[in-house]
């Protein structure tokens, strides 16, 4: 990467599908961009490897605002090693992870970052399917996010195991004013114990349930 960049605080490399084989590159131009906001890799063909070539760049990215890696379909694995300098990004406040096919030892790690990124607003967790049955501790731990004002989880093929230990969280994240749970089909016939545990917020704005086929009795809950 050029020195001439070395300002930029905008970088979006979205749906370049060959970037992958060329992120060694990338990385170490990264390490000089210190004014970097926002970092978009959109579908460009990230791999397992992946995240810990840009693991190195992340201690050099003090001011970064807004990642997504979302749309990597072969990132899954990459997380299984917790990437400690992901968790430096102190300043990030969106985080975008959708459709990566996280694997269930992703997930575990991420519970031990995530809840590190303290300012972070918005997390976009959708359509990894592994979630379903092992996001339980890591939605729980979402209370440390008190920054955390959009949280989508929709296709996540969440379990009634995991829909109930979200529910259980006795208080949510207190600023949150957007929770997308659609096309999880677990909230049909469960959609009360998420409720009971929503009186409790104050800012929730939007809650987006769709194509979880809700029953009678939850739709008389509405």
């Amino acid at each position: 990467m050029s020195t001439k960049l070395q300002s930029l605080e905008v970088f979006d490399l979205s749906i370049n599908r060959n970037i992958g084989n060329s992120l060694d590159i990338i990385a170490q131009g990264l390490k000089r961009t210190s004014s970097l906001k926002v970092l978009k890799l959109h579908s460009c063909g990230l791999t397992t490897k992946s995240v810990r070539i840009l693991d190195g760049a992340f201690a050099s990215l003090d001011v970064l605002k807004t990642l997504d890696l979302s749309c990597n379909k072969e990132l899954g694995g990459g997380f299984e090693d917790v990437p400690a300098p992901l968790a430096l990004l102190k300043n990030l406040e969106v985080l975008d992870l959708h459709q990566c096919s996280l694997t269930a030892d992703d997930v575990a790690s991420l519970t031990q970052i995530i809840p590190l990124l303290s300012n972070l607003q918005e997390l976009d967790l959708s359509s990894n399917r592994e979630l379903g049955s092992s996001s339980g501790t890591l939605l729980s731990r979402l209370t440390f996010l008190l920054a955390l004002k959009l949280l989508l989880i929709k296709s996540c093929a969440l379990e009634s195991e995991t829909f109930t230990a979200f529910t259980e969280v006795s208080v949510y994240p207190p600023a949150l004013e957007i929770l997308n749970l659609s096309w999880n089909k677990c909230v049909a016939g469960n959609l009360e114990l998420l409720l009971h545990t929503l009186k409790l917020s104050r800012s929730l704005q939007a809650l987006r349930l769709s194509s979880c086929t809700l029953v009678t009795e939850d739709l008389v809950l509405l």
